[in-house]
């Protein structure tokens, strides 16, 4: 009688069933899974596949099935357009914030249209007043942004793809500070053209050639892809984009696209030299003309740094002037008391925030748009930022080492329990006499265009000692706003004198009869300034102020500032004091408003000293020694210090 086996499953067998190693056959089925792949990026059918391996296309619908990874890379390579159709779709690619938001779902706001702007050789659109834009050469561009305004997404990770489904033939340089940063950058670029993220599929399917982006392709490894050879008809053995750290070697003859991307850090910044000479010597070099462009991008974090020094004129022969175009984008374009009126660069976003803990405290508003970089958010970071560091790594402004107002004497000069207004007897933080006995001088730097600026400061004619008052700083005024300012602040704090500048824009202001009127009716002085090349004298001009802050940090400052809390303009002046240097091309307004006023308080100051009288030839001896010059000013000074009320004497 003839013997039967039977297998776990019921199967009827004439001889004992081979036990079937499930190691082995879990290898067998991957190995499987990737020639099908193969076969699918090579351009041939799944027939084809299953036939080569000895398979039935119901094994290969059981192995779409029970894994879903494979399911969706078949899926995305079978849907891959034909070369005509990938080519046809890249004649006619749309620009690039129409592609962030069809392929990339990303919207691009007016900090990011700036950037696209400059990249395609155009001025960046909606300039700001506070913006610094040099143009130079279209081809070298540097970009000076805040810290996470998304700036690698944007620039280094999404418009590269956006380059390279445009033309597969171009050749793209990424550099960062070190190489394993820049790979990072580039792995963003490979998930976009041929990862199975369901985000990017309609990308694929539209750009990519028969078989997807990196089929057929010599090299697709961590720091450098090939695009398919079917895609490029170029014949160059340079890589479609290579990733290198900062100094490193370069690979390849001519680059379309080199962008360096934070490549300064604390650590390297004072390695401005070695930069400088490898981008000029390794790596214009190697930028294709004409066409070619160069892109710096980053954030300041050292007053001198690779980014100022390499614009400088003697690092270039010939004309002695720097190539580069150069664009800044500070995070607060224009302040107000309250920081929710704050202007900011990148106030919303469409992206919700990444992490779980982070959405929940978020709410998108009716256009769908999350806040990003609020005037709040940003206030936040100010507060716990250094005047010199808020103003160079948000504001990206140049700011000096060797400060000529030392931080810390400015600092120290605050009073911190004295807000902003008038002062009062017995106040803390206040002048002893409160404004008793003091002249006060008004300081104004009016513009039509730029911010204008006024302070308030009081002069003790007996001590030297100067006290600010009120600082105001508001952009882009009407005239009626500047002769609402004046007429508010002369009221308020019973102005003896107003210094205002005097030049072509602004002589509606210091000729307007209203003013002179409203002025002359309540006692108050108005004299105008010219400003000359003397405001850069550093025995006359601004610098010369910077003695007045000296032993601030002892409490033994000369000039006294009122506290920053509740006070825009008081933060925006210590701010500028503080990176102020000669030449300096950030906003200087509550300086020179300053300035002006410190001008006339030098006058009282000296004016007590060097009092005179003309001589009298009939005047006895002993009525010359009892002769004597009153300020009525002075005297009641002199009065409320002593504390008797009346003076007289020698």
């Amino acid at each position: 009688m003839a013997t039967m086996y039977k297998d776990e499953k019921g199967r009827i067998y004439n001889s004992p069933p081979k036990e079937r190693s499930p190691t082995a056959t879990k290898a067998q089925s991957s190995a499987r899974k990737k020639t099908i792949m193969q076969y699918l990026k090579d351009g041939k059918t799944i027939k084809q596949a299953c036939a080569d391996l000895n398979i039935t296309e119901a094994q290969y619908k059981y192995m779409r099935g029970s894994d879903a990874s494979f399911r969706e890379n078949t899926d995305r390579l079978r849907l891959m357009a034909s070369p005509d159709s990938a080519e046809e779709a890249r004649k006619n690619i749309v620009d690039f914030p129409t592609f962030c938001e069809e392929y990339l779902d990303t919207k691009l706001f007016w900090h990011q249209l700036q950037w696209y702007d400059i990249l395609e050789g155009r001025e960046p659109r909606d300039l700001h007043p506070n913006q610094l834009y040099v143009q130079g050469d279209p081809g070298m561009v540097i970009i000076n942004t805040p810290p996470e305004h998304s700036k690698s997404t944007t620039i280094t990770v999404n418009y590269v793809t956006y380059r390279v489904c445009q033309d597969p033939n171009i050749r793209i340089i990424i550099v960062s500070q070190t190489q394993e940063m820049a790979k990072r950058f580039l792995r963003g670029v490979k998930d976009r053209l041929a990862s199975a993220n369901h985000a990017y599929q309609k990308l694929q399917i539209d750009f990519a050639p028969e078989g997807g982006f990196d089929a057929n392709s010599s090299s697709w490894t961590a720091d450098s892809i090939y695009i398919n050879a079917e895609a490029r008809d170029s014949g160059e053995a340079t890589p479609t984009v290579q990733a290198l750290g900062m100094t490193g070697q370069i690979y390849g003859n001519r680059a379309d696209l080199i962008i360096l991307d934070d490549t300064v850090t604390g650590k390297n910044a004072h390695e401005f030299a070695k930069q400088i000479d490898w981008i000029q010597r390794e790596v214009i070099n190697r930028l294709s003309y004409p066409g070619g462009t160069l892109l710096l991008v980053g954030t300041r974090l050292a007053p001198v740094e690779l980014y100022s020094e390499i614009q400088k004129p003697e690092w270039y022969g010939q004309d002695e002037t720097s190539p580069w175009t150069y664009l800044t984008q500070p995070a607060v374009l224009e302040f107000a008391d309250d920081p929710d009126d704050w202007h900011v660069l990148a106030p919303f976003t469409n992206r919700p925030p990444v992490s779980l803990g982070a959405r929940k405290l978020v709410v998108a508003n009716e256009d769908g748009l999350y806040p990003w970089h609020s005037g709040k958010s940003l206030a936040r970071r100010r507060a716990t930022s250094s005047p010199q560091n808020w103003s160079m790594v948000y504001q990206q402004e140049q700011v000096t080492s060797d400060a000529i107002f030392k931080v810390e004497d400015v600092v120290g000069s605050i009073d911190g329990m004295r807000s902003a207004g008038p002062m009062f007897h017995g106040a803390p933080g206040h002048r002893a006499n409160g404004m008793d006995g003091m002249y006060v001088i008004g300081g104004f730097d009016p513009a039509m265009t730029g911010h204008s600026a006024a302070v308030v400061l009081g002069v003790d004619r007996m001590t030297g000692e100067r006290w600010v008052m009120d600082v105001w700083s508001r952009g882009n005024c009407k005239p009626d706003d500047l002769f609402d300012k004046i007429k508010e602040w002369t009221v308020k704090y019973r102005i003896n004198e107003w210094r205002i500048e005097k030049n072509a824009m602004n002589l509606m202001v210091t000729q307007n009869r209203e003013i002179r009127s409203f002025l002359g009716s309540r006692g108050c002085m108005l004299k105008e300034h010219f400003t000359g090349n003397n405001k850069w004298d550093a025995d006359f001009g601004v610098a010369s102020m910077s003695m007045l802050f000296d032993g601030g940090r002892e409490g033994k400052a000369m000039i006294h500032l009122p506290s920053r809390s509740q006070n825009e303009g008081v933060k925006m002046l210590i701010e500028q004091l503080t990176t102020w240097f000669p030449e300096t091309k950030s906003k200087t307004d509550t300086i020179m408003a300053l300035w002006f006023a410190e001008i006339r308080a030098r006058e009282l100051v000296f004016e007590v000293e060097s009092v005179f009288h003309v001589a009298n030839q009939y005047q006895s001896p002993r009525d010359k020694d009892r002769t004597m010059t009153i300020d009525l000013d002075y005297m009641s000074q002199a009065a409320m210090s002593e504390g008797s009320g009346s003076w007289w004497g020698k």
